[in-house]
């Protein structure tokens, strides 16, 4: 699923009189809210494995990076320190299943995990 997930990420890093922050940048990480992928009715549940996450942005001079889904903290766009000036774009997010852990085979059913996006400062 290409560019499925779109994230507007506005970030500033200041200080309490308005000045440049002591951040030397930032980066937004991605895990699952379960242990797996849960299916609705009576299939067995997937591993995390059998999602990749690949993110593309907006942003100039960011590190992006692909990740196989897990239930820790994964860093997937980096970027450094603005200055007093807000960074501001898009991150989009495509998904690839099945592509570590072979889906072929499996029970059809409907599945779901929780994705939960968290964007922070990276101090010295």
């Amino acid at each position: 699923m290409s560019n499925w997930t779109r994230l507007n990420i506005h970030y500033r890093d200041t200080s309490d009189v308005g000045g440049d922050g002591t951040s030397i940048g930032w980066k937004v990480m991605v895990r699952a809210g379960a242990a797996t992928i849960q299916s609705d009715g009576a299939a067995p549940d997937l591993p995390l494995s059998s999602i990749q996450i690949k993110p593309t942005s907006t942003i100039p001079g960011v590190t992006i990076s692909n990740i196989t889904l897990t239930a820790a903290d994964q860093n997937i766009v980096e970027g450094i320190d603005p200055g007093a000036a807000p960074v501001t774009g898009e991150i989009a997010i495509t998904y690839e299943c099945g592509t570590d852990t072979p889906l072929l085979g499996r029970q059809p059913d409907y599945y779901f995990v929780d994705l939960i996006f968290t964007l922070v400062e990276v101090n010295p």
